[in-house]
């Protein structure tokens, strides 16, 4: 966490003495926009530090945040923070999003977590990022997504789309939380990797669910392709 925010530093200082006066900052929903009650929330939510920081790299995007928000601050100055929700789309060489449909189609999911998200095409995202270059407002952050779905109704429509069955059962988060960490901790002593990984349970029975409140910039981001999955 500590390495990542200063390579962000060590990004955007020599950019800022090269005369750079708009800089662009690539962050997360995860930064605010998440709770343990589903609550839906908007850009003028509390940032829940107690809850982000449970997870290494969504504190990583709040410290750079705020690390940003300390360098660009001079006149003439513009940091636009853009905060993307659950990115989904073609190019995902690292399956850094995506892995989840994988694990869907492989039945790597034994239950349905009992949380939410909110997700967005990556060429939706891509295009808020092209106008914010214009008009995005100094020191404002920008929630950027499509749909608030329930792990359960995702799950749904993968199925509808791949015709692989979801997961017959939904448990309680500490029931879900419980069951991964012993599972994970038997096959540890088998020198293998859980299906589903303690963290990943934490953060599914999550919600991530979220309203755009900005239409200044919104007004050319107009997310429809992924309302349609």
């Amino acid at each position: 966490m500590n390495c990542t925010s200063k390579a962000r530093v060590s990004c955007a200082k020599p950019r800022k003495k090269n005369g750079v006066k708009n800089f662009i900052l690539a962050s997360s929903s995860g930064t605010s926009a998440i709770t343990d009650n589903g609550q839906i929330t908007d850009e003028t939510y509390p940032q829940p530090v107690e809850i982000l920081s449970k997870w290494a790299y969504y504190a990583s995007k709040y410290y750079q945040e705020k690390t940003a928000l300390g360098i660009f601050k001079d006149k003439g100055e513009r940091l636009v923070i853009l905060n993307p929700s659950l990115l989904l789309g073609s190019g995902d060489d690292r399956l850094s999003s995506t892995k989840v449909v994988l694990d869907f189609m492989a039945k790597k999911l034994p239950i349905t977590p009992g949380g939410g998200l909110n997700f967005v095409d990556a060429r939706d995202a891509a295009t808020a990022f092209m106008s914010a270059l214009n008009k995005g407002r100094h020191q404002e952050r920008y929630l950027l997504g499509a749909v608030n779905w329930t792990v359960k109704e995702f799950f749904a429509r993968l199925e509808r789309l791949t015709g692989v069955s979801a997961p017959m059962f939904s448990v309680p988060k500490s029931v879900a939380v419980f069951g991964s960490n012993l599972i994970d901790s038997f096959y540890k002593n088998w020198n293998r990797t859980a299906p589903l990984k303690p963290q990943r349970s934490k953060w599914a029975n999550i919600s991530g669910i979220s309203i755009l409140t900005k239409p200044k910039l919104n007004s050319d981001f107009l997310p429809e392709s992924q309302t349609k999955l």
